[in-house]
């Protein structure tokens, strides 16, 4: 059985493939420029987790100091005024405590946000560029005069289309990454 190249003709219309070069520049660009800007967005990420959880230390150890460590759940997951209803009354949490427990909540809040978006963007980069990866020994046979022609298409569309939602992934993570402390 024959594959078509580049110049022959399939049902009247030419076959369109991809030569062999602009399938190596294509998918290790892909690969190289992800595997970059995840290396970079993890760090800054990882740092931003790292202050966050200050934050949430500081917040415990607020709670702490006035003898309500197990509310923690409370503030963690409604904020600063829940806990106050909880306890129903302010004794114990002093005007200089509030900026403390309001900051461990918004840094809970914002740790699991960076958390979830964090694994998510690593995840489909990671995808892709073992797509790409994977997909690079094969680009001599993916080639005109390859035997698997018909397989560049779709090979660079897929590549293609997860550095796009890798991008979009990528964006949600700056927004977390630069949301300021509140």
């Amino acid at each position: 059985m024959s594959y078509p190249v580049a110049g022959d003709r399939v049902a009247g219309e030419e076959v369109k493939v991809i030569d062999a070069t602009t399938l190596y520049y294509t998918l290790s660009t892909i690969a190289q420029a992800l595997a970059s800007a995840m290396g970079v967005l993890a760090a800054f990420a990882l740092f931003r987790l790292n202050r966050l959880e200050s934050d949430v230390v500081a917040a415990q150890q607020a709670l702490s100091d006035i003898g309500l460590r197990a509310s923690w759940p409370t503030l963690r997951d409604c904020g600063f005024d829940a806990l106050l209803k909880q306890v129903r009354t302010e004794v114990g949490i002093t005007s200089d405590r509030h900026p403390a427990l309001r900051a461990g909540h918004n840094a809970w809040r914002i740790w699991s946000t960076l958390r979830y978006r964090l694994i998510a963007t690593v995840i489909v980069m990671a995808v892709d560029v073992g797509a790409c990866v994977v997909a690079l020994p094969f680009v001599p046979a993916m080639a005109s005069s390859g035997a698997l022609p018909w397989l560049s298409w779709p090979i660079v569309a897929l590549t293609v289309v997860l550095t796009i939602v890798s991008l979009f992934f990528a964006v949600r993570l700056i927004e977390v990454i630069i949301q300021p402390r509140e």
